[in-house]
């Protein structure tokens, strides 16, 4: 009897046992799925949109790169100044829609794959893009040859307009012809300036660029169309509030700079 009470009491054990170890296994795997929700809602790279990414080396060294699903090609640029500069999008007014550090050596053709790779394994890789985009980012990489990505090594000082003009225009905004107006109302001089130079590098039409009587808290972006592809693009780029409107005046898209913009360094 003792035998028969021992053997029953090993097999409630062992049952106790697997169901634990599947209750953990499930967990995880929950954990797991949420974990990947929140990743593709925050990821930026929709693999339908040029995509930039500035990868700092070090304060007076980054490469830029910017993959293009229209043309499917890729431009790299390494950059280098001889001060510190805070980002690429400052510095140059070139788009930049995500940020990674990596202290190593500058991105080029042979190592962009590796690099890419290094930075997928990352559990947060940097600002404005995660591992979901990076993974995103290696798939668009499969099946290039070397003719399709661009190399540029250039400085600050002797950077060419034409040549940042050619790397970062976005032709389906130039074909879609939307014009935009800009009204800096931050109280900052030279802010509306600096964005009709970023949103110009990818082909946006600015038509004009004022500076309101009054200051206002809070930027916005008013529209008349929200199905138009350059409002996605000026939105996700912005990230501030929007707004239909029905009496925009000479643009299609108006965007307000309140005083919450100056806190954004990279403008």
């Amino acid at each position: 009897m003792k035998r028969v009470k021992i053997g029953k009491e090993s097999d409630r054990s062992l049952r106790t046992f697997f169901i634990f170890c599947l209750g953990v296994l499930l967990l995880i795997l929950l954990s797991l799925s949420i974990k990947l929700f929140f990743l593709v809602q925050d990821s930026t790279f929709d693999g339908r949109q040029r995509f930039t990414l500035e990868i700092k080396h070090s304060n007076r060294e980054t490469s830029v790169v910017t993959f293009e699903p229209v043309s499917n090609s890729i431009s790299i640029l390494s950059i280098k100044h001889n001060k510190e500069m805070v980002s690429a999008q400052k510095s140059l007014l070139v788009p930049i829609d995500g940020v990674i550090g990596d202290p190593s050596e500058s991105v080029n053709k042979s190592n962009l794959r590796h690099k890419l790779y290094s930075y997928m394994l990352r559990i947060t890789s940097g600002k404005g893009v995660n591992s979901f985009d990076i993974a995103r980012l290696i798939i668009f990489t499969q099946g290039l040859q070397d003719k399709d990505i661009d190399m540029y090594e250039i400085g600050i000082s002797d950077v060419e307009p034409s040549v940042l003009n050619e790397v970062f225009v976005d032709r389906r905004i130039v074909d879609e012809s939307q014009t935009i107006a800009i009204v800096n109302a931050a109280n900052s001089a030279g802010l509306g300036t600096r964005l009709e130079g970023i949103l110009s590098r990818l082909g946006m039409n600015v038509v004009s660029v004022t500076t309101a009587s009054s200051v206002e808290k809070t930027s916005r972006i008013e529209y008349a169309d929200e199905s138009s592809y350059t409002f996605s693009r000026v939105k996700n780029k912005l990230a501030v509030p929007v707004e239909e409107s029905s009496e925009l005046g000479i643009s299609d898209i108006l965007i307000v700079l309140g005083e919450d913009f100056t806190e954004r360094i990279d403008f």
